[in-house]
């Protein structure tokens, strides 16, 4: 049986901002294969207003948002 496993999307968007932080420029976030089965429009529209792009392995994977 698989185990379940959730996001916590206020995390994401922190973990996010923080790593701009650090690097003091631009990230890219990258959601692939459904975000790892997290939901990628759900991880993609969290950060839609603070993230600098994003990518994903394939085109049929970009989150339509």
């Amino acid at each position: 049986m698989p185990a379940p496993a959730t996001v916590d999307l206020g995390a994401l968007r922190a973990n996010y901002l923080q790593a701009r932080a650090l690097l003091q420029g631009r990230v890219v976030a990258v959601m692939k294969a459904n975000a790892y089965g997290h939901g990628a429009i759900r991880c993609a529209k969290v950060i839609a207003d603070i993230a600098d792009t994003h990518a994903v392995a394939f085109t049929d994977e970009s989150p339509r948002i």
